[in-house]
């Protein structure tokens, strides 16, 4: 599963997309440079721990119910940044797939 957060209020002009990779089993594969910038965690600190960690509260139902069929999702999540304090964010959430449209 890819995931995009960008904060709600916009960004500036030139701001990056925060993108992460989860695997099937809920654990941050990938970390890009506007994800350390949107929450402050450097790579090391997040690829090979668990996602769920990086939520201020649980995810909505509807994005439970949307990961479940593996289906994409977009709406609003609050994570946590390093300082613990929340950062909401719009997510858009995507099942990898791999040539023949298996998710991965």
């Amino acid at each position: 599963m890819r995931i995009y957060g960008t904060p709600l209020y916009g960004t500036p002009q030139g701001a990056e997309v925060a993108a992460a990779a989860v695997d099937a089993l809920g654990v941050v594969t990938a970390w890009s440079r506007g994800a350390r910038l949107l929450l402050g965690y450097a790579r090391g600190e997040v690829v090979g721990r668990p996602a769920s960690k990086l939520l201020a509260v649980g995810l909505p139902d509807s994005a439970r119910r949307s990961l479940a069929r593996r289906e994409a999702w977009l709406g609003r999540v609050a994570l946590r940044n390093q300082a613990g304090r929340p950062v909401e964010a719009d997510v858009r959430a995507c099942p990898l797939t791999d040539a023949e449209k298996q998710v991965q």
